[in-house]
């Protein structure tokens, strides 16, 4: 069972606590919603709603993946535009599930599990999607933009989990950031392309740019450096895609040194709130908030061993299965967050070393110490690996959301895809 027996008196009573403050949420977003969910029939169940929300969003990707299966290429126009109004649909409908429940009252735990589970898949499928459209292809850039959205969700879940309450600041991913995404999708439809790979020209040091790209180049066969090209007068020439990942890598650092700092105060100041139970042991008597860090490490650990793996591949795996290691990472990113909001939920303690994860640990690590030891030299099928392993995280993955449906079906006495005939009333 992924629900434990102390968790269950606590899912039942569970109340949601959470705060938009986003000015464009306020004063548009909701009340254009308010109109909306007039729309809906009151026997159409939330999750309904939600599952909806992504299936919009999966579908612009599967388009996006027949069109550029590198994360590179020419789609027609109609394909960006078509991107951005599914994202649009997906935003909308992502709101629309909560005022839908509140408004036949069926609000409930499966349903902000369904709402979370539904976002942190998102955070995969559009990064995907924008990376195809954006021209970003099988480099640092795809890389960063991923990496930067999974951190930025699991750490601000994680601040959930601390705090029991999910504040999104005036500038937030669910509000701003997916409109930006639309207008990035309708840009590329305007402007073509080939646009994300025209560059501005920035004045540095040619001796430096150029020793740095080479070294990075010659160690790891990876394009890591920002600059497109070095010219003869210590110019270098950065991509529109390029400066669009550094902006997202800032932002990101940004938005987990205010999850990082909330975390801070809510175990150290006034003692966490939401976070729910946990042993009393002396680590987190004396030192609570380095407890609440370790809840981190798998996190960071399967993520710096992925990004490694991906550097020191002898066959460069990135460049031939981007969309799978992708997703791969993707899927277990998904379910180490599934189960940090099951801790929420329940208000039980949270435990992220997983058994799903030690195969996942042990071959980035064994990749890793052979190239080092044996000098870059590493004899394995990297093919059938990757596979493997998007099998395993995909199986797991789907068995923890199936399984977990069920079991909050049984503790709370509801339905996933039904409302009662009480409840269809305005």
């Amino acid at each position: 069972t992924y629900i434990p027996l102390e968790g269950f008196h606590n899912l039942i009573t569970y109340q949601y606590s959470g705060e938009d403050k986003s000015l464009i949420f306020k004063h548009v977003l909701t009340p254009m919603n308010k109109v909306l969910v007039e729309f809906f029939p009151t026997w159409l169940a939330p999750n309904t709603i939600t599952v909806s929300g992504l299936l919009s969003v999966m579908i612009s990707h599967m388009v996006m993946w027949y069109y550029t299966p590198s994360l590179e290429g020419h789609a027609p126009t109609w394909v960006y535009i078509f991107n951005g109004f599914m994202l649009w649909v997906y935003q909308t409908l992502d709101n629309l599930d909560g005022r839908q429940a509140r408004r036949v009252g069926a609000s409930s735990p499966l349903g902000l599990f369904f709402d979370h589970g539904c976002d942190a898949l998102n955070c995969t499928i559009g990064s995907l999607t924008l990376m195809g459209a954006t021209q970003m292809g099988s480099t640092w850039k795809s890389l960063t933009l991923l990496m930067t959205t999974i951190f930025a969700f699991y750490l601000n879940t994680w601040e959930e989990y601390y705090t029991g309450t999910l504040i999104l600041p005036v500038v937030n991913g669910p509000t701003e950031g997916l409109l930006l995404g639309i207008g990035f999708h309708l840009w590329t439809a305007y402007a073509g392309p080939d646009w994300w790979l025209r560059s501005l020209f920035i004045p540095m040091p040619r001796q430096t740019t150029q020793a740095v790209s080479d070294w990075l180049m010659e160690s790891f066969g990876f394009n890591l450096w920002f600059a497109e090209e070095v010219s003869s007068t210590g110019t270098i020439a950065v991509a529109h895609n390029g400066i669009l990942a550094m902006v997202c890598a800032f932002l990101c650092v940004v938005t987990l040194i205010n999850h990082t700092t909330n975390v801070y105060k809510a175990v150290t100041t006034s003692g966490p709130k939401g976070h729910g139970k946990y042993t009393e042991t002396w680590l987190v008597r004396k030192f609570p908030f380095t407890h609440a860090c370790t809840r981190l490490i798998p996190f960071f650990a399967f993520t710096t061993l992925a990004v490694a793996w991906i550097l020191m591949s002898p066959t460069d795996i990135l460049t031939r299965y981007p969309r799978l290691m992708f997703w791969t990472i993707g899927l277990l990113f998904a379910k180490l967050v599934t189960h940090l909001m099951i801790a929420h939920l329940c208000a039980v303690e949270y435990h992220p070393f997983r058994r799903t994860l030690v195969p996942i640990f042990f071959f980035p690590l064994h990749t890793t110490l052979t190239w080092l030891l044996q000098q870059g030299e590493v004899e394995l099928n990297e093919d059938v690996v990757v596979v493997e392993f998007f099998l395993i995280a995909m199986a797991a993955y789907v068995h923890l959301v199936f399984g977990c449906i069920q079991e909050f079906k049984a503790v709370l006495g509801i339905h996933c895809f039904y409302i009662s005939k009480q409840k269809q009333v305005k």
